[in-house]
């Protein structure tokens, strides 16, 4: 009879002094655009191309929640930056945080209406318009459900460690705290696209999310914040649609 050996565990070597800046931190800003890139530009235009064109284009974020998973299975499998663990992103982080998040999140709604109105009266409704693209309703009860699920869940998840869990503790390293809010605000906006409008919205709510996540000592509340953001934001929809 032929025994099976046993593999020992594949040990994960972390090799970010991220949340240790007195060590010396040792991820850069190229490593920040390679993990931005991965999602953003491989990842999510690889799960559009795989859904299927015989189902309605408005369901198209069934294959987000798909490339939300596999960022995350790479971001843990790989290792290179710190755990979802040591970033925050614990039951009880998520609990204690619940507050402020749920706070937060509706400040960056009720600012961001304000922002916008703002914009439009500033610029003009039709410049305002330049570049925006109006977001399809979802069909039938799974389409709905994937867009909450990736809106409030996944998306939050995936961007705040991405925007501010990495690449804004990176530039406040190298940069100081007030560039690092800005530019990683910034960033988050344009890569929402290129209207006027949204850009000073997400914006601000980048800012807001730090502020939070500077607060709260964790990525949970900016998680939070950012999900009641756009369940917010799927519920003012209704209005529209």
């Amino acid at each position: 009879m032929q025994t099976r050996v046993q593999m020992p565990p594949r040990k994960i070597q972390r090799r970010s002094n991220l949340l240790i800046p007195e060590l010396g931190i040792d991820v850069n800003e190229w490593d920040t655009i390679k993990l931005i890139f991965l999602f953003y530009i491989v990842l999510t235009p690889l799960a559009r191309f795989l859904y299927p064109k015989s189902l309605p284009a408005s369901n198209s974020l069934l294959f987000f929640p798909v490339a939300s998973l596999l960022f995350l299975w790479l971001y843990q499998y790989f290792g290179f930056w710190p755990s979802l663990a040591e970033f925050g992103l614990t039951k009880d982080k998520f609990k204690g945080s619940l507050k402020s998040g749920i706070l937060a999140g509706l400040a960056s709604q009720a600012i961001g209406i304000g922002i916008g109105w703002l914009i439009v009266k500033v610029i003009g409704p039709s410049r305002a318009e330049w570049g925006y693209v109006p977001m399809e309703p979802p069909l039938y009860a799974w389409g709905w459900a994937v867009h909450l699920v990736s809106a409030i869940i996944l998306g939050p998840l995936v961007e705040e460690l991405i925007f501010r869990g990495v690449s804004f503790e990176v530039a406040k390293y190298k940069y100081g705290r007030p560039i690092a809010i800005g530019y990683t605000a910034l960033f988050f906006a344009i890569m929402h696209g290129f209207n006027p409008v949204r850009i000073g919205q997400i914006t601000v709510s980048g800012i807001i999310y730090v502020l939070v996540y500077e607060r709260e000592g964790n990525l949970a509340a900016p998680v939070i914040a950012h999900g009641v953001h756009n369940l917010v934001a799927t519920l003012l929809s209704f209005v529209v649609f």
